[in-house]
């Protein structure tokens, strides 16, 4: 039987082409999405570690954070899909499917910064790590200390497992990021533990 050079070709295109299904087949066919961009960590640690202070679970009502100026009611929001937008640029807003202060879970108060740097959140991005922050709640006054600032990109932010974990005792504060007075594709997230 004569070979010729067709003949080795075919062969081998069709050998390729076989490596290449089986290797597809292997891999499951696709490719798994790609990891969310890092977050920035500003200051302090990110790490989520659980308050050992025992309070009673209330509902939040106003914030207050001395050291930044911030003063504002706090009004609740239920799941709006995938993104929260406070309907309001003078309130922070209570994401009532997570934690309660005092609970076993993150609870997470966000607030706009608009890119006039107005907004009941736009001064939260010049806290630093130890200072406070009281919540007012239905069972009492919390207050938290801050542990960390980040910057995470809003498009993956419900993709960063260390966002979303339950941790008792942990509020977390989201706005949006302005970097030197411009706006930026990132959310602004204050990490904070509750102390008393």
């Amino acid at each position: 039987m004569k070979t010729t050079v067709r003949t080795v070709a075919v062969a081998l295109l069709a050998g390729l082409a076989a490596l290449l299904f089986l290797t597809g087949c292997a891999s499951g066919g696709s490719t798994a999405p790609a990891p969310p961009a890092p977050a920035r960590v500003l200051s302090g640690d990110t790490a989520a570690k659980p308050a050992t202070v025992d309070a009673p679970i209330g509902t939040p009502d106003h914030i207050t954070i001395p050291d930044v100026g911030v003063d504002a009611n706090v009004a609740p929001i239920s799941d709006t899909g995938s993104e929260i937008d406070p309907p309001s640029n003078d309130d922070a807003y209570w994401w009532t499917q997570r934690g309660k202060p005092g609970s076993n879970d993150t609870v997470y108060l966000a607030g706009h910064t608009l890119d006039n740097g107005t907004g009941v959140f736009a001064a939260v991005q010049r806290s630093k790590p130890g200072e406070k922050i009281t919540i007012d709640t239905s069972a009492g006054k919390r207050t938290y200390r801050i542990t960390a600032t980040a910057a995470y990109a809003k498009a993956d932010l419900d993709r960063y497992d260390d966002v979303w974990a339950a941790v008792p005792g942990r509020l977390i504060l989201v706005t949006c990021h302005l970097d030197n007075g411009a706006p930026t594709n990132d959310n602004f997230l204050v990490f904070a533990t509750l102390i008393s």
